[in-house]
């Protein structure tokens, strides 16, 4: 899968093989399309119902064979999303933080951030660190307990919280949409923020090779 083009037109995708000049698979929609976002052998690709308005969705599909593993989810997120150990991970309007299984959809974890003041509009954002999924504000972080499905306190030993403005890893993806911290409104995201640990090799956006 060296040489793949990932083409998107207003309401058709398809797979091109730029070396054999020939399409692997093509599908017709009945959304347009805004944007794609590959990692290993998965195919993110985000609708709208109608230019401008309308909901935007999210729906997962195989890179080599074109086969849904779920279509048409409205996955809105006010966090970046990560990808991690094959589950997706974001944070939710209500200030939940969600963990989906990635080839089913099925919700498997949705926790409340404990340290959200009544005041603030601005959310938690999500890192991976030392290989724990971790929220963290300005003042407070906490880690996901995959043994008692429950949130615990972490503290960053080596970084004070109120001068950390972001954390990046390889593991964020673009998802529907998140909250602009420097302003607070949504702003709608498509293409690349990072690779993804898929539990199988990382990734990239467009027709490259990501490992899959």
């Amino acid at each position: 899968m060296n040489k793949v083009v990932i083409i998107s037109e207003k309401k058709i995708l398809s797979l091109f093989d730029s070396k054999e000049k020939k399409t692997i698979w093509k599908k017709e929609l009945d959304k347009n399309i805004l944007g794609t976002y590959r990692v290993g052998k998965y195919l993110f690709l985000y609708t709208m119902s109608k230019w401008g308005m309308g909901y935007i969705y999210s729906s997962l599909l195989h890179l080599e064979s074109g086969d849904y593993f779920w279509i048409n989810k409205k996955l809105y997120s006010s966090s970046n999303v990560l990808i991690f150990k094959n589950h997706i991970y974001f944070i939710n309007k209500s200030f939940e933080i969600i963990s989906l299984e990635l080839e089913s959809c099925e919700e498997v974890f949705k926790k409340k951030f404990p340290y959200k003041k009544w005041y603030t509009s601005v959310y938690p954002k999500l890192v991976i660190y030392d290989g724990k999924v971790i929220a963290y504000n300005k003042k407070n972080a906490v880690k996901i307990n995959n043994s008692n499905n429950d949130l615990e306190d972490f503290i960053f030993r080596n970084h004070d919280l109120k001068d950390v403005d972001s954390m990046s890893d390889v593991y964020n993806i673009a998802v529907n949409s998140y909250v602009n911290h420097n302003t607070g409104g949504d702003a709608v995201m498509y293409g690349a923020m990072g690779g993804g640990d898929v539990g199988g090799g990382g990734g990239d956006a467009g027709g490259g090779d990501g490992g899959g």
